[in-house]
């Protein structure tokens, strides 16, 4: 399978095309229309990873994310500050390894938090002093949501409700937001020390990693219990860096500041009632990074594969066992 895959190396981020095995069966278990592929794209292939563009970035990429409306718009923070740089880098056939360089320059106060695009091309980006909503097309701002006493680590936008969205703290708590009055409307105490990452997942799920080596699920319809709880006891991995919700199961990735990447099984979490909170199980255990600071977890959007890279300047391309997502996506 070919696809434009984004190489989030923080020293030199770039642009590459990434062929990736695809086995017969995998089509069955995705059911998202490969189907219609040509033969020899879902033959066996050797693994590769080309470089088509290089991106010119000012200092050590912190956070990048890719527009899902508008075909290679993407946004990135370095380090040391919360402006935004947007990039439209070149398909693959025209760029000829070409150089992109930001097409615009959003500039906000504070340290990076990541950002998140949401409906209608709008950009969410985060601060430490806060988070701010960017209208792209007119590269101006269209929103401040100040965080107050407390610092922004990272903000998640919520795809079946646009009008919400997330924020972890350094003081432990998650807070989800409207974007159209710009007040509170959650506020959860989460974590012992500082919640580091937030995701929204399926329905109204909301996971977020803390620097207690914690993921927390809530249910926005349920706001005033905890869903559950994924940890793992005895077990101390560091800080959850990043979360990601696979989009073929109910199943939560999670990378932790030892390098190790973890999948965590949240259907039980699904039906947890108010007497009874079994924390779901861990099923799988990546430790292909072990050692060195995880720098992004993503899943393909066209087959259960999972990429992470590191600081050692690596990206690791992985499949979890079939038998982990069940009958496929769009199974009942």
């Amino acid at each position: 399978m070919r696809q434009l895959g984004w190489l989030g190396l923080c020293q030199k981020p770039a642009a590459g095309e990434v062929q990736l095995p695809w086995k017969a069966p995998l089509t069955e278990e995705c059911q998202v229309g490969q189907t219609s592929l040509p033969q020899d794209e879902r033959r066996v292939v050797k693994p590769s990873v080309r470089v088509t563009q290089y991106m010119k970035h000012e200092g050590l990429m912190k956070y990048l994310t890719c527009s899902p409306q508008t075909y290679l718009l993407t946004a990135t923070q370095a380090e040391g500050s919360g402006d935004v740089l947007l990039f439209c880098v070149g398909d693959w056939q025209d760029a000829a390894n070409a150089e992109c360089r930001p097409d615009r320059h959003l500039e906000a106060p504070g340290l990076p938090a990541g950002c998140c695009w949401i409906s209608g091309g709008n950009l969410l980006s985060g601060s430490s002093v806060g988070a701010h909503l960017w209208d792209v097309e007119a590269g101006s701002l269209v929103r401040e949501f100040p965080s107050g006493d407390f610092t922004t680590t990272a903000v998640a936008s919520m795809s079946s409700s646009p009008e919400l969205f997330a924020t972890s703290g350094s003081d432990g708590h998650c807070r989800v937001w409207d974007m159209r009055t710009g007040d509170v409307v959650f506020d959860w105490d989460c974590h012992q020390g500082p919640a580091s990452c937030v995701a929204f997942g399926p329905g109204d799920l909301l996971a977020s990693g803390g620097a207690d080596s914690g993921i927390m699920l809530r249910e926005l319809r349920h706001p005033n219990r905890s869903l559950c709880s994924c940890s793992w006891d005895g077990a101390h991995f560091g800080s959850v860096s990043h979360l990601a919700w696979s989009p073929f199961s109910r199943l939560l990735a999670g990378a932790y500041a030892d390098g190790r990447m973890l999948l965590w099984d949240v259907d039980k979490a699904q039906s947890v009632s108010e007497v009874s909170a079994e924390p779901p199980g861990v099923v799988f255990v990546h430790g292909g990074h072990s050692g060195c600071e995880p720098t992004g977890l993503a899943w393909s959007n066209d087959c259960p594969q999972l990429m992470a890279s590191a600081d050692s300047n690596e990206i690791q391309f992985w499949r979890p066992a079939a038998t982990l997502f069940g009958q496929g996506p769009g199974s009942s």
